[in-house]
C-alpha cells in the first residue's frame, strides 16, 4: 500500500530548494519515491507534521524535520536515507523550552514553526509562541550539544504585541540564513501585520541592535497578508530567494518568490517588482511569482482546501 501523502511532496521540493544552499544537502541525496511513515504520522494522524523544516546533520549522518504537530507542540522525526524514507519519531522533551518569560507574552504553551542551524559545535534551536490571528507573539532560542534534544532556553530574540505588531511585524515563523561571502547570519520572521522582516543577528544568535530589521516584503488584509518567510541563496545564480506564503490558508492560499543579490534585499519579482510594496489587490495582481496555490477539494461530498505553504518549496509554512 503506497503511503505517500503531501509531506512526502513537501519533503521532496524541500530537498531541491535546500540544495541553493552549498553544503545544507548532501549530492547523494536523491528524488523521494515513496514514503515510509511511523505509524504516529500517518496522514490523518494527530501527529501529522506542520510547518516542517529540514536540516542535515553531517555529524551523524541523520535527516531531521522539525515542525509544529498537531495540538501545537514540537515533533522532531529523522531518518538516514537521502532518499527521505524510514522516518523515526523522537520522544523530544520540550518541558524546558516555554518559560514564565514566554507565557507572560503569549498566554500560551505552544511551539510553532521551528527552525534549526548548527553554529560550531553548537545546536541552535530557534521556535515561535503564539495564538492564532493574534500579535502577542515571541521568537525564542534554546542551545544544546545535539540536534535530538537537551536544549537548553537561551532567552526571547524578538516579540510583538497586539498594539505593535501592524507596525513591527508578528515574531512568528522565523528562519535563519548565512550571508554568502560575510558568513554573518540573519533571522527572516513575520506574519500578517507590517509583513515580513529580515535582521542580522549577533554571534550569539540574538538580534544585532546596531543592525536595524528591514522589512522585505509586506502585504497587509486580514485575508490577504504574507507569511512564512524562506531564504535561500543559490551559488549558481548568485541570488537570494525568498519564499513567502499569500492569503489565508482557510480559502485562498499560495507561494510566492522573489529574489535579490543582497541578502537585505531589495526583493524583486520577475516583473521587476519590489516585495516591500505594499500588495492587496487581487491575488493575479499581486507582487511576486506564483509557485503554487491551494485547491478547493471534496472528499464524501464535502467541500475542503488544500493548502499550499512555503515548506513545499524548501522553505517551511505547511497548514499554519
Amino acid at each position: 500500500m503506497k503511503k505517500r501523502s503531501i509531506l512526502a511532496w513537501l519533503l521532496s521540493f524541500a530537498m531541491l530548494c535546500s540544495c541553493f544552499s552549498a553544503g545544507m544537502l548532501p549530492v547523494t541525496a536523491k528524488e523521494t519515491g515513496e514514503v515510509e511513515f511511523p505509524s504516529s504520522l500517518a496522514p490523518g494522524n494527530d501527529g501529522n507534521i506542520h510547518d516542517p523544516s529540514i536540516f542535515y546533520d553531517q555529524a551523524s549522518g541523520y535527516y531531521y524535520v522539525y515542525s509544529t504537530g498537531i495540538g501545537e507542540t514540537l515533533t522532531v522525526v529523522r531518518t538516514k536515507d537521502p532518499n527521505m524514507r524510514g522516518w523515526e519519531r523522537l520522544n523530544f522533551d520540550t518541558s524546558a523550552l516555554i518559560t514564565d518569560e514566554i507565557i507572560a507574552i503569549t498566554r500560551v504553551d505552544n511551539i510553532w514553526a521551528p527552525d534549526l542551524v548548527k553554529v560550531g559545535e553548537e545546536y541552535r534551536l530557534y521556535y515561535s509562541c503564539s495564538q492564532s490571528g493574534r500579535g502577542d507573539s515571541c521568537i525564542a532560542l534554546a542551545t544544546s550539544d545535539r540536534p535530538d534534544g537537551g536544549f537548553t532556553f537561551q532567552g526571547i530574540v524578538v516579540q510583538s504585541t497586539q498594539s505593535s505588531w501592524g507596525r513591527t511585524g508578528n515574531a512568528i515563523d522565523p528562519c535563519i540564513v548565512t550571508e554568502e561571502g560575510t558568513g554573518d547570519q540573519y533571522m527572516t520572521w513575520g506574519s500578517f501585520g507590517a509583513g515580513i522582516f529580515l535582521q542580522k543577528l549577533t554571534a550569539d544568535g540574538f538580534l544585532d541592535p546596531s543592525s536595524p530589521a528591514v522589512n522585505i516584503a509586506r502585504r497587509t488584509g486580514a485575508e490577504t497578508g504574507v507569511e512564512g518567510p524562506y531564504i535561500r541563496y543559490n551559488p549558481d545564480t548568485g541570488y537570494y530567494y525568498l519564499f513567502v506564503s499569500y492569503g489565508n490558508l482557510s480559502n485562498n492560499y499560495n507561494v510566492r518568490v522573489a529574489r535579490s543579490k543582497s541578502i537585505t534585499g531589495p526583493y524583486l519579482d520577475d516583473q521587476g517588482r519590489n516585495m516591500a510594496t505594499d500588495s492587496t489587490g487581487s491575488l493575479d495582481g499581486d507582487i511576486g511569482y506564483k509557485l503554487s496555490s491551494g485547491s478547493i477539494t471534496a472528499t464524501a461530498g464535502k467541500p475542503g482546501f488544500g493548502c499550499s505553504a512555503t515548506s513545499s518549496f524548501g522553505a517551511r509554512r505547511a497548514g499554519r
